[in-house]
């Protein structure tokens, strides 16, 4: 405390975005193998918003060492990218350009397919779409969708079978995403290596040609 008694002031920040998206996902999962399906976008959203929020936190924590409290306005373009440019971005800056994202690993291309769904869910496109009247009755027509040759630009998430081992393997992404990623911003970054106390290097890095 300072000499007329007043506690002196730091900054601090809080997690619990963290901790709730993580806790969330969690108790969806279970809800989800216990069959209530409708459930799956709030795991998808869930999942998907923590990881955001790890990968935002190492943009928020590279520019408050750099700039102090003057850190919001310079992390503030980063935050709003895309995730690809994101975690193109962040891996360079933190490993001071000698690292970059590897695009060809598993994980990494777990995570495009994740915010594909994502995408998919919050971005509703209920297109018109070729189709064949297959029976009147009193409820009204039963419909037959027509395949459409080559890529059809009617395909729509109904037609994507999200699986039960796919949300678990979605699950265990984010807490890989929370170990490999977590506090990387804190660091400015050294030659050859991130300068993350006791980091190692992970598959999502490679050397930067």
């Amino acid at each position: 405390m300072s000499k007329d008694n007043k506690p002196s002031q730091k900054t601090a920040k809080s997690y619990s975005g963290l901790y709730y998206a993580r806790k969330s996902a969690e108790h969806l999962l279970l809800e989800i193998e216990a069959g209530n399906h409708h459930l799956i976008p709030a795991f998808v959203y869930a999942v998907c918003s923590g990881i955001e929020g790890v990968i935002n936190d190492n943009f928020i924590d590279f520019f408050h060492k750099k700039a102090g409290s003057n850190y919001k306005e310079l992390a503030k373009p980063f935050i709003h990218m895309n995730l690809r440019e994101k975690l193109m971005i962040i891996v360079a800056v933190t490993s001071e350009h000698r690292y970059q994202i590897d695009k060809m690993f598993p994980s990494y291309k777990l995570l495009m397919k994740l915010f594909e769904i994502r995408n998919s869910f919050i971005h509703i496109q209920q297109h018109w779409r070729p189709a064949a009247i297959i029976t009147r009755n009193e409820n009204g027509v039963v419909l037959s969708y027509i395949t459409v040759e080559g890529n059809s630009p009617y395909d729509a998430i109904e037609d994507r079978q999200v699986t039960l081992d796919d949300l678990r393997a979605y699950l265990k992404l984010f807490l890989q995403i929370i170990e490999d990623f977590y506090q990387l911003g804190g660091s400015v970054g050294i030659p050859g290596k991130f300068q993350r106390k006791n980091y190692k290097l992970r598959g999502w890095f490679k050397r930067l040609e």
